[in-house]
């Protein structure tokens, strides 16, 4: 889906502040060259700029009530980039995440907002 880069959190394009609903806050967000990802208590919401300039923004959200299953995975020696997959029906969703970031916190996180 995305490869996203280390915490950006407080640097989020503006265009997420327009989706979130009352009382709702951006818990954590990474950015990657293009696009963003960012975490909400109730949703996960990701930020694809497309076309050549990247004007053109397409947003999906991932309801947490709806995600059937989840997977973290860190970086290794060679695969340098850490992961997270998500299982919304039969539908598997990965995001790339890079080195450094601490997938065990965002696991944490997850897990408890997936009820």
């Amino acid at each position: 889906m995305g490869f996203f880069g280390k915490d950006n959190r407080g640097n989020e394009n503006p265009f997420f502040k327009e989706f979130l609903l009352d009382g709702e806050e951006i818990l954590c967000s990474f950015k990657g060259v293009r696009d963003e990802l960012v975490f909400t208590p109730s949703r996960i919401i990701m930020m694809n700029a497309q076309g050549l300039t990247g004007k053109k923004k397409e947003f999906r959200f991932f309801q947490y009530s709806k995600i059937n299953s989840y997977a973290i995975q860190n970086s290794g020696t060679f695969d340098l980039d850490s992961e997270i997959k998500l299982v919304i029906g039969s539908v598997e969703y990965e995001f790339g995440l890079g080195k450094g970031v601490d997938v065990i916190s965002i696991g944490k996180l997850m897990s408890g907002l997936i009820q």
